[in-house]
């Protein structure tokens, strides 16, 4: 399903719309199309396709200095990098320095995060532009976040990142919304119930999660007719 998602920045792109029709007449509709209000659209959680826009920019950048246009294999190559390869390095990071609260020798850390990064379909998908890995260090990434401001006293700031991440994970893929009901309620359990001073970080992260969950609606609004769909 990267067809539809390589449309979609595409069409954003060059035509300013969230249609794929240049797309789906050139290359052809997969399973991963659907036809709405008599043009075509991606029915995939469209964040993957968002993130890879500054992306393509850089790319039709490069290929214009040699008097062409980018292909279908460097449309796909460079949005794998972008938006799989790229986060989930970064992840990879915070991970490391996460896992020390559990393991602090290095030897089993190290085979931790190794058997994460090579030895699960981590691996698989995030050297696709298929956004279950994005999806992944996202809602991670905010759990982490959060367990640092709760747990280790860290900057209650952090949780408005940690709230933008958890809005954004369903804007890349739809199934991570259910990862954000146990985080809402480990927020409100720790915050709320046992350290009322830091209840307004609460609010922060709340606030924070609206502007992605705002962008799905509005796609799933502009392509279909209807926020929920």
């Amino acid at each position: 399903n990267e067809l539809p998602r390589i449309h979609l920045t595409t069409a954003m792109v060059d035509e300013g719309t969230f249609a794929i029709d240049p797309g789906v007449r050139r290359h052809g509709a997969t399973v991963d199309v659907s036809p709405s209000g008599g043009h075509f659209y991606s029915n995939k959680a469209p964040g993957s396709s968002f993130l890879a826009v500054p992306a393509y920019l850089v790319l039709e950048g490069v290929c214009a200095l040699g008097g062409g246009e980018p292909s279908l294999a460097q449309k796909t190559w460079t949005f794998r990098v972008a938006t799989g390869v790229v986060p989930t390095l970064v992840f990879l990071l915070l991970l490391w320095r996460f896992l020390a609260r559990f393991a602090p020798e290095a030897a089993p850390r190290a085979a931790a995060l190794a058997g994460y990064a090579a030895g699960c379909m981590a691996m698989t998908y995030s050297i696709l532009f298929i956004s279950h890995q994005l999806s992944a260090v996202c809602i991670a990434s905010a759990w982490i976040l959060s367990v640092m401001v709760v747990e280790d006293g860290r900057d209650a700031r952090l949780l408005g990142v940690a709230g933008f991440l958890a809005g954004a994970a369903p804007l890349m893929d739809y199934q991570a919304a259910f990862a954000g009901i146990p985080l809402a309620a480990y927020l409100i359990w720790k915050l709320v119930g046992r350290a009322p001073r830091r209840a307004g970080a609460l609010a922060l992260a709340a606030a924070s999660s609206i502007p992605p969950m705002g962008l799905l609606l509005f796609y799933h609004w502009r392509a279909f007719g209807h926020p929920l769909v």
